[in-house]
């Protein structure tokens, strides 16, 4: 069992999906983005939902792009990983990562410009280097690399002429994990400049997208403080997937292990992930694993199973107290209610909850947002996965 495990990519299928094979559904929301590069847009989601995979998509389609006209070079730059200091650092990130994936695109031997790239930055110690026409000073840590508006403007420009030249009308900044802007002290300050870049620099604001990937810190700040930049943001949810996505899955996991899943099994699989893109593939692994090992697949023992191994991610999903992106006491409040009632549209549940219909109306977009429940017509919700739902009722009794 331990072999089959090795063979499963992207750590199991627990990471982010880079490779379009293994990517299925949300092609309505990938063909408005590679559609409109240039624009500013927010893909929210919770924990697991794939923004991550979507912006890797995004940024596969673009760089595959056979168009001749609105041809975008993207810059994925992860956030939680990068950890600028200073809205100063965050530019210069955007400069150096701007130059090394240009280069990558532009070196016939891109492994070995990629790691001798990054080795060079990591050995500068108060040097010159040279960006798109800009010197840069550079000192280590990594917290001191720095920008001025000027430097930077004037690097983006220089940037925006290489890329025209190759072809590209344009560069879209795909900032993965933007809540972690939102928790620094020059938040304000970010969004307001990306703003002006955006809205005000007419040599710039023709040839920029940007589109910022979060969760609840990025949507509760654009709800309190009105950002600037958010204020102009065109919002998309990445929620579970459509059901005839997670078959097709399903369908091709079978086909890559070379195991088959009765019917039964496979309605198992949708039951109990909810159509929740990592739950799907986690509950395809365990399925696979017990019929590797030759054990027999029971529906409650599975259940069991996964309700365990899921425990450290469904607690910090639902308690605020626990992380950030938990869910409050009126969204617990909420989820329960629905779990009694079974499905409903807004005002039932807002009867049954005895919260307000507005309150009821944030919390359930939220709700469906994270993956927990489903929403089937346009006002009507219903539980989504049995594995998070059983998990509450063990939490609860």
């Amino acid at each position: 069992m331990e072999d089959q495990l090795t063979q499963r990519p992207f750590d199991n299928f627990r990471s982010s999906v880079t490779n379009p094979d293994y990517f299925f559904g949300r092609q309505s929301l990938l063909q408005k983005i590679c559609h409109y590069p240039l624009q500013v847009r927010i893909l929210l989601g919770g924990r697991r939902a794939g923004k991550t995979s979507v912006l890797k998509m995004v940024q596969y389609q673009l760089l595959n792009s056979t168009q001749e006209f609105n041809k975008v070079f993207p810059i994925f730059i992860d956030l939680n990983q990068e950890q600028p200091q200073s809205l100063a650092a965050l530019r210069y990130l955007i400069i150096t990562r701007a130059k090394e994936e240009f280069n990558m695109l532009s070196n016939s031997n891109l492994a070995f410009y990629q790691k001798a790239y990054k080795k060079l930055l990591g050995q500068i110690t108060g040097a010159g280097v040279s960006v798109f026409g800009i010197s840069l000073t550079v000192q280590n840590p990594d917290a001191d690399r720095e920008l001025t508006h000027e430097d930077f403007r004037q690097a983006l420009l220089n940037f925006i002429k290489a890329l025209r030249k190759k072809g590209f009308s344009g560069l879209c900044l795909m900032f993965d994990n933007a809540d972690f802007i939102v928790k620094q002290d020059w938040s304000n300050d970010a969004w307001s400049y990306f703003r002006g870049l955006k809205d005000t620099d007419t040599a710039i604001k023709p040839f920029l997208g940007l589109i910022l990937s979060g969760y609840r810190n990025l949507k509760d700040y654009q709800q309190q403080v009105g950002s600037p930049l958010l204020n102009i943001a065109e919002i998309d949810w990445v929620g579970v997937l459509e059901e005839k996505a997670a078959h097709t899955l399903i369908e091709q996991r079978c086909k890559d292990e070379h195991l088959e899943l009765i019917p039964e099994e496979i309605g198992w699989v949708k039951e109990l992930s909810g159509l929740h893109p990592y739950l799907t593939q986690q509950v395809v692994n365990i399925l696979f694993d017990q019929l590797v090992a030759g054990k027999q697949c029971l529906k409650n023992q599975l259940l069991y199973s996964l309700v365990r191994q899921f425990d450290r991610d469904f607690s910090s999903w639902w308690d605020e107290n626990l992380k950030s992106y938990g869910f409050s006491q009126s969204e617990q409040t909420v989820y329960k209610t629905l779990m009694e009632i079974r499905s409903g549209g807004i005002e039932i549940i807002s009867q049954a909850s005895d919260l307000s219909f507005g309150e009821v109306a944030d919390i359930l977009e939220v709700l469906v947002g994270t993956g927990v429940i489903r929403q089937y017509e346009e006002e009507e919700y219903k539980i989504g996965s049995k594995l998070f739902e059983e998990w509450v009722t063990r939490e609860s009794s």
